[in-house]
């Protein structure tokens, strides 16, 4: 049984895709000036501790409640649920990263009554290259490695 699985999806093929899949993401932005904006939004939430897990989230409840069949949300509503997603935080916080995330998120495209809408496959996007950009900006520490202070203690 297990190596039915294992034959049916090698690991070089996953490996594979996942990382084409990261690649794609982080380099997705054909305009310079649209991918640099990404990296400020992203390194200014890194900065106020932005849990992705509330962002991953709040996509998965918008996917749930997606209407429009062009993948569009009133503002209103995307600020409601954006407020509610992040409500522990503090207010001002909350209103930094609306604020930077609203411009990158806008869809080309009007609500159904004409008014302005987010993307939800643009907030998507984003989402994913904030959960990937931490590879891209330092070297990951494993939560298991020590530090120069265990060792110490541990006298090793």
């Amino acid at each position: 049984m297990i190596q039915e699985a294992k034959d049916e999806r090698p690991n070089v093929l996953r490996s594979n895709i996942v990382e084409k899949y990261v690649r794609e993401i982080l380099n997705k932005d054909k305009n310079p000036s649209v991918h640099q904006k990404k990296l400020n939004v992203v390194r200014k939430m890194m900065e106020l501790k932005v849990d992705n897990r509330i962002l991953n989230s709040m996509r998965q409840v918008m996917n749930e409640q997606i209407e429009d069949e062009r993948g569009l949300m009133s503002i209103m509503d995307f600020k409601k649920m954006f407020y509610t997603s992040f409500g522990r935080g503090s207010q001002e916080k909350t209103t930094a990263i609306y604020n930077m995330l609203l411009p990158i998120i806008l869809g080309d495209n009007k609500t159904d009554s004409g008014g302005d809408a987010v993307s939800i496959g643009n907030l998507s996007s984003f989402i994913d290259f904030f959960n990937y950009y931490p590879f891209v900006m330092s070297v990951i520490r494993h939560k298991n490695d020590s530090s120069e202070d265990l060792y110490l203690f541990m006298g090793k």
